[in-house]
């Protein structure tokens, strides 16, 4: 699947510069522009596809109008419209002659898919996609380098929070081997090499009695011939 223009809209820019970081081409305020004119201009007439992951009733509204016309013949379809985010509200305003005379096509995701069947193995990775120097996350503290710094309260008798450099220090590492080798070595002393294997029993290979069954026919015989 191949796009040359992967145009992102939103109300937040630096929800905006971030998704350029990770391929959109070009990006709208809907703050600042009519989202809706800025699309189509930039698509030329309107988009094959638009997404809706917010599920507000003007963006469920809006990726109808955004998508491509199309016309009269089997070939000539529309856009299509797919709403992936879960709507606030059980209700919105279409216009039906935008879906039938421009053969629209507007339907919902929920984002289910196989990759075994829908990308092919040489499709999987992600070619030509590379980290430029100032975007590409260098340490843990570059991932969250634009979080609020944590303003933890204080508590009397607890010691200040530190940060911690790493999750698996070598003291915890140490920790985590020596449970698993004195786990290994118990379970290895429980077993002595004298002690005989008991084999187990397989009930469905047990012979059960004929007799039992005999008795009961001999019971009903016996109440036939006393009556």
């Amino acid at each position: 699947m191949k796009a040359s223009k992967i145009i992102v809209v939103d109300l937040d820019d630096n929800k905006l510069d971030f998704a350029k970081k990770f391929g959109a081409t070009h990006v709208v305020n809907a703050l600042k522009n009519d989202a809706v004119e800025e699309v189509i201009d930039i698509s030329n007439g309107g988009v094959d596809f638009a997404l809706d992951a917010i599920g507000k009733s003007i963006t469920m509204e809006q990726i109808l109008s955004v998508t491509k016309e199309g016309g009269s013949g089997g070939n000539n379809l529309g856009g299509t419209s797919i709403l992936v985010g879960i709507p606030d509200s059980n209700q919105i305003t279409l216009d039906p002659m935008k879906i039938i005379i421009n053969q629209r096509t507007y339907k919902g995701s929920l984002g289910a898919t196989y990759p075994e069947e829908d990308f092919p193995e040489k499709e999987r990775k992600l070619k030509g996609f590379i980290w430029r120097n100032d975007e590409r996350p260098k340490s843990i503290e570059d991932l969250f380098a634009d979080d609020p710094p944590l303003n933890l309260p204080k508590i009397k008798g607890l010691e200040e929070y530190k940060p911690q450099k790493e999750f698996f220090d070598e003291e915890l590492r140490k920790r985590i081997d020596d449970a698993a080798t004195s786990k290994k070595n118990k379970k290895s002393n429980t077993v002595k090499k004298d002690q005989p294997v008991l084999k187990p029993i397989n009930k469905a290979a047990r012979n059960l009695p004929p007799k039992k069954l005999n008795l009961v026919k001999n019971k009903k015989l016996k109440t036939i011939k006393e009556n």
